[in-house]
């Protein structure tokens, strides 16, 4: 059984050194799939989920919104889900997806959205 916990984050830009992007965007820590060939189950080590395998575990981010970063993102290329999976089955409930993806309409920046989710 995954275990889900919800944390709270100030900020879910990261910057990154990913080339062509300013930024990337991961709506959840942690993921429910646990493939064996996973590279983000390194993920592991920056949470408070060491004791814990990779798949039994997803954090769903809560923060104050990301409308105030306008003019920090505005215009730039942005990388959504480099170590989690956007479309967990838990984004039918919690939706943050759905919330990222309304809100960087309203701001017009560059989105590429990696999945492996259908």
């Amino acid at each position: 059984m995954v275990k889900i916990k919800e944390i709270q984050t100030g900020n879910i830009f990261s910057k990154t050194s990913f080339k062509g992007y300013s930024y990337v965007i991961n709506p959840y820590t942690g993921c429910t799939s646990g493939c064996s060939f996973c590279h983000a189950c390194f993920m592991q080590t920056f949470t408070n989920h060491q004791n814990e395998n990779w798949g039994d575990f997803i954090d769903v981010k809560r923060w104050d919104g990301i409308v105030r970063t306008r003019r920090t993102v505005a215009g730039r290329n942005i990388l959504m889900s480099t170590v989690t999976d956007p479309y967990n089955p838990i984004e039918e409930e919690y939706k943050n997806t759905r919330y990222i993806l309304e809100q960087l309409q309203k701001i017009g920046c560059n989105l590429t959205v990696c999945t492996r989710s259908d």
